[in-house]
């Protein structure tokens, strides 16, 4: 007898599938199996007795009875107690990927639609099979799975063909992809096998939605990571902002942001060569927040190159009081030449960063008016 997809409700009834298969001689393999089975029910078991007694007598009570005892046992019994005086850390712990992804546990990335997300998550999923640093991130070498709830495989091997030109190496083996359609909670069981098989050491969810069904629903959410956690390994959650929203947390219940230990929210920038995507550190459980981070992204018809970013000489990316700020306070005192705020606000550095003050300067409107040649200041309502 095999059980799996085990659920406990709040009420703390336990149920299961069962299979039950049999290598007596002369008996078809397949005795019964895909119903499910309240496994804290006498009188489901009763009546499941009875109807294995109509199609091939036997002792079926006394194993029932024994093989859900044994089942809850086991279910029951939970991660050992451990004395932490006496524990000793394993070689493991610390980042899958440094800095973003702390080993064996959950990381949600979220935006808007086509802020490259899911090119993110692949290109970590590249590096971390490659186990070479790229782009200012250091991975520890492991096997990846990536599920799918978006696209398809052909979809994926063109991504990870482009990511895998783009760093001139061979498409690495141990990266393994699964076409998802049913929510994650409810293939847990056969995941399990899965991680255990291929030795998973990083799961990439793409997209919460779709994994979850219901992602407004506290109760399912809390279930989806529950699920994630059972795996054992690090996990990376791809999610979506509420429509017109202003992207503080991810799409749904709140537990989308209690829950993992640490969110990120990717924002991008285009331009004809390229696309930048920087990075917001929005929540950390175990440690500081990081500094903003980016990436950019410069695609062709065979390779995408994927390099290191400054955030703030974008000027979609860049954060308030690192530049908009500094601008607004050295415009205060009047008007000033772009060049002298320049100076003002990054001294000998200036040269490095004029571009990207004049390009500010004229892409914020509602902030910055140019009333003479060549000279700068604030908007009255700034």
């Amino acid at each position: 007898m095999h059980v799996e997809r085990l659920y406990e409700d709040s009420h703390y009834q336990v149920t299961g599938e069962l299979q039950i298969n049999s290598i007596s001689p002369g008996q078809p393999n397949h005795v019964h199996g895909g119903s499910r089975l309240n496994l804290t029910s006498s009188e489901s078991r009763r009546r499941l007795a009875k109807y294995l007694e109509e199609i091939w007598p036997n002792a079926w009570t006394q194993m029932l009875e024994q093989a859900t005892v044994l089942v809850l046992a086991e279910w029951r019994k939970g991660a050992p107690i451990i004395e932490l005086a006496k524990h000793t850390v394993r070689d493991s712990l610390g980042m899958r990927v440094h800095p973003l992804l702390q080993e064996r546990q959950a990381t949600v990335f979220y935006g808007e639609g086509d802020t490259l997300k899911s090119f993110m998550a692949l290109f970590l999923a590249v590096i971390v099979r490659n186990g070479t640093p790229q782009a200012g991130l250091t991975p520890e070498p492991g096997n990846v799975l990536y599920l799918d709830y978006e696209t398809d495989e052909d979809t994926m091997w063109e991504r990870a063909e482009l990511i895998r030109n783009g760093l001139g190496i061979d498409m690495p083996e141990g990266l393994y992809y699964r076409y998802m359609h049913q929510p994650l909670a409810g293939d847990i069981q056969h995941l399990n096998r899965l991680v255990l098989d291929k030795g998973i050491n990083l799961v990439i969810v793409d997209s919460a939605a779709p994994a979850v069904l219901e992602p407004e629903s506290a109760s399912i959410t809390a279930e989806y990571f529950r699920a994630l956690r059972s795996l054992g390994v690090t996990s990376l959650t791809i999610a979506h902002v509420a429509k017109n929203a202003k992207a503080t947390s991810p799409f749904g219940s709140t537990f989308w942001k209690n829950l993992p230990r640490s969110t990120f929210h990717v924002q991008a920038s285009r331009e004809p060569e390229h696309v930048t995507i920087g990075l917001k550190h929005t929540k950390s459980n175990n440690g500081r927040r990081l500094p903003d981070l980016g990436f950019q992204f410069e695609f062709d018809d065979q390779r995408l190159l994927v390099s290191k970013a400054d955030v703030q000489d974008v000027p979609d990316l860049a954060t308030e009081p690192t530049l908009l700020q500094s601008l607004h306070n050295a415009l205060s005192h009047g008007l000033m030449s772009a060049e002298d705020v320049t100076r003002e606000i990054y001294g000998s550095e200036w040269q490095k960063k004029f571009g990207v003050v004049k390009f500010t300067l004229s892409h914020y409107k509602d902030r910055f008016v140019n009333p003479s040649r060549g000279m700068w200041g604030l908007l009255k309502e700034s």
